[in-house]
Order: C-alpha cells, then structure tokens, then sequence
C-alpha cells in the first residue's frame, strides 16, 4: 500500500526478510562516499513512494480514494469524539461525537479502535471517566499515559568541499545505525545518525517553493562555493513511568474536556547520549576535513510514543499483544502510544505494520461478536 522504496540494507541496519517492494529512489553514492573517509557506512531511507512521481505520498490521495470506494468503511468528517461511553459491562457502547454545529450524537459500533496519537489516545481515555472506569478508561493501575517517550536530535552543519554530485539540486540523504551497539555497550539508549547533502533545496521532504529562493539567495550563492553536509542523531530516550500525559486541572478545549497536560523531563542517560552524540559528529567532520561547524538547538521529531503501551501483564501495559485494552473486550488502541520502547527509528513504518495486522484480526473477529 505504502509502495515502499529501499535498497538492499547494510550490516547495520535493521534486517528484512524481503527487499523492499521497490527499488530506492535515489542514487546517495557520492554522499557514501564522502563520509565514507571517515568510515561511516550508509543506508538509504526507506520512502513511500506516490504513484505519480510529480507528488509527494499523501495518505488522503494514496490510500483514503480506496478506502472510500470499498463497502467496508464510512467516512465521517467535521465531527470530534468527545467522550467514550461504557455499560455495566465494562464494554464500550458508543462514541459521543460533537458536530461543528454543537450538536451531540452517538456513533455505536460492535468495536472500537481509538487511533488519536500518543498525546491524545491517552487523554480521550483518561477523561472518558464512568462509574466502572473512575479513573479512566483501562487506568485501574494507572498506566494510561505513562512512560511518554519522543526523539530528541543534535543537528550540526558544516562546510565541505565540492564534488561531482554535490552540486545536483536536490538532497542525497543517508542514515547510518553502525553506532548502535556501541552505544549500548556504555549502558546508553541507540542513535540513529542521519546525513544530508544539501545545496539549492535544502529540505529533502519539502514541495519546491521558487519563492524561497530569492530568500535563500545568499546560502544558495555560498554553497556555490563550499558544499553543507547536515549531520544529525536522533536517540532513543530511557523510559521513565514520571514521564507521561496526565489532564490539565485548569484548561479545558472548547467541548469542556480537560486538556493534556505533559509531564516529561530528560534522565542523565540521555543527557551522556545526546553528549556522544554530539562528540561523533564533531569526530567525522574532522576526518573529512569538513570546516565552519554550527550546531543547531537540539530538535524534536514529534514521534509521540508509549503511553498506551503493549503487554501480557494488567499491571504494567494498558493493551494486550493484540492490541486490546486489557479491561475492555470491545476496545483497542493502534499506534505509537503502544510502543514498548521507542529505539531511535522512525515509528511510521511500524504504526502501518501494526495497523495492517489489527485490521486482519478485525476481519476475523467481527463475525464471532454478538449482535446488539
């Protein structure tokens, strides 16, 4: 569905137990080979691939069209689910929606499948509060919204010289996991070390907007002289259960629900692999003889995780291994926010593996539910 792109992985990288339905993209073989001198191994980024290459993928052209035209799915917009109601049971009965209009409804279904994010699955369980969930729904051990992890990143930029394949227009982007193990080793998270080329376009994943140009102008008409060479890190961070989504006690959304409110701070560990982070990449832009570094302000990937996380235990999970709330027979939530750890990776892949293996288990269990 995703018409994903890659090319055979490394040693490194995460291993497949097929190639990639497509071939990659994009040659990156002249910026392997410049940090290829300071014995950095790259792999391309696998991509989803839009059927037209004039577009970038965008999942309401590339999947939404089909999923409107099948007889499996209704569409429902300019509504917000404010509210998930429950019976004696413990079985979820409907989905209080509110329409743009202030009116109320019910959307009752045999099951329910809550995909709304790290931040706000948590919340909507949370405030979904009833005689049998006092505490929110599948939060009787206080779970729902613990151990919140993101992907914080060190960016760094620097001037190289120019090659063959540094002046194309657009990026050559590559990532590297070789650190990994030896991260680890020092009883720290993983980092996974991102390198891009840049010189007229410098955001690989961004439309090409001519007006950015006369703006640009003066960077465009430096790097005519020196190549930048971006060299960035993401981390996995250590899980902490103080690290969570709670609701706000003052602020409210236009519904009257609580906001969420997020407790979340940095451990030492992380601080030592955002430190190391930083010391490699000043090591391979020394080897490549790379001059006028910047580091940039430490970035975030908005990569929302844990807060519903994935279990066999009630105490310490909120979902089961299928992605059921544990308390919940008719409930389950998909995404991120079910992640027992975060590692350093790009959870995108792994949220449509998760939500493809849901939906066959969907399909197999909606017959077997009573009517009614």
């Amino acid at each position: 569905t995703l018409r994903v792109r890659g090319d055979t992985p490394s040693a490194f990288a995460p291993s497949r137990n097929h190639p990639a339905p497509l071939p990659a993209g994009k040659d990156i073989s002249g910026l392997k080979s410049i940090v290829g001198a300071a014995g950095i191994v790259l792999d391309d980024s696998p991509t989803a691939t839009p059927r037209k290459a004039i577009r970038f993928f965008r999942v309401q052209k590339e999947i939404l069209p089909a999923f409107l035209a099948s007889e499996k799915g209704t569409l429902i917009k300019g509504v917000d689910v404010t509210r998930l109601v429950t019976d004696e049971n413990r079985r979820i009965t409907g989905a209080e929606i509110t329409l743009s209009d202030g009116r109320k409804k019910t959307a009752r279904a045999k099951i329910f499948v809550v995909a709304c994010g790290g931040i706000e699955s948590p919340r909507l369980l949370l405030f979904s509060r009833s005689e049998r969930f006092p505490n929110g729904i599948g939060n009787s051990n206080d779970m729902v919204g613990r151990f919140f992890n993101e992907h914080p990143a060190v960016n760094f930029y620097a001037d190289i010289r120019h090659t063959r394949s540094t002046l194309a227009p657009s990026n050559d982007i590559g990532r590297t996991h070789q650190f990994q193990e030896e991260f680890r080793k020092q009883g720290l998270g993983s980092a996974l070390f991102v390198f891009r080329q840049a010189w007229l376009l410098p955001h690989h994943n961004m439309p090409i907007k001519l007006s950015n140009i006369p703006r640009n102008l003066a960077a465009i008409l430096w790097r005519l002289r020196r190549a930048t060479l971006y060299i960035g890190a993401t981390i996995e961070m250590k899980l902490s259960n103080a690290n969570r989504v709670i609701l706000s006690k003052d602020q409210f959304d236009c519904f009257g629900n609580p906001i969420a409110h997020l407790l979340f701070d940095f451990s030492q560990e992380d601080l030592k692999t955002l430190d190391l982070c930083r010391e490699s990449i000043r090591e391979i832009y020394r080897k490549i003889g790379a001059t006028n570094i910047h580091e940039a302000p430490v970035s975030w990937s908005r990569h929302h995780q844990g807060t519903c996380r994935m279990g066999d235990n009630l105490g310490s999970s909120v979902v089961d291994r299928n992605l059921r709330v544990h308390e919940v027979p008719n409930l389950y939530v998909c995404g991120s926010e079910v992640f027992v750890t975060g590692g350093a990776m790009q959870p995108l892949l792994t949220i449509a593996a998760l939500a493809h293996r849901l939906a066959d288990q969907l399909t197999d269990v909606l017959p077997l539910q009573p009517q009614g």
